[in-house]
């Protein structure tokens, strides 16, 4: 691809794009030229590939091309992660001399005292925050699909599925006092969890209604 020139470039700016660089709302609605192409020419990009050879997944006009493929069963999305991982601990090992940061004692002291400050408790742990911020890494990384672009159905079955290990794990004593494994329905030898409602009837009642 040839580079941009600058009235291309100026074009684009007053077509598609507000002032802080982002696509206006309705750029969607063009039929001349798809949001991917948009990103393409604005950065003298070309269509990108994972190391299996399958065309990467384009996320949007911001962020661009995410680190992994569509294909479910493809190995970049193993290989992407072990590489984000190889280079944390790279990047530890050459400041600190250990490739995870806690095993450092002025590490771990300096997080029990600001707990302690900020919560009153040195042990303290924020697990909704805490899967924000994962959430967040493995997006911007391409690991994750962002939730933007889950269907309102795989959204609403993660969100039973949470809630639904949640309570049996709250309440496993008293629901399942002899310990039994959960397997699945029809499945002998196990314990089945099974909802009053079910995933569908209550997806078609909070949103097909």
């Amino acid at each position: 691809m040839s580079k941009i020139t600058y009235l291309q470039k100026k074009i684009i700016n007053k077509l598609y794009l507000d002032r802080n660089k982002r696509l206006r709302s309705n750029v969607g609605k063009l039929k001349s030229i798809s949001t991917e192409e948009l990103y393409q020419i604005y950065n003298d990009s070309e269509t990108k590939f994972c190391s299996q050879g399958n065309k990467l997944k384009f996320n949007n006009f911001t962020s661009g091309y995410l680190g992994v493929c569509d294909d479910k069963t493809c190995k970049c999305k193993k290989e992407m992660f072990t590489k984000i991982q190889e280079n944390i601990e790279k990047t530890n090992i050459n400041k600190y001399g250990v490739a995870c940061t806690f095993a450092v004692s002025e590490f771990r002291e300096k997080a029990k005292k600001t707990k302690l400050e900020k919560y009153g408790d040195e042990n303290y742990n924020n697990p909704e925050k805490s899967s924000k911020s994962k959430r967040k890494n493995m997006e911007d990384n391409g690991i994750w699909v962002p939730l933007s672009e889950i269907s309102d159905w795989n959204l609403y079955k993660r969100i039973c599925l949470k809630m639904t290990n949640k309570t049996f794990k709250k309440f496993k004593n008293e629901i399942n006092p002899n310990n039994l494994d959960r397997r699945l329905c029809g499945v002998d030898g196990g314990y089945q969890l099974d909802h009053i409602i079910s995933v569908f009837s209550g997806f078609k009642k909070a949103f097909c209604q």
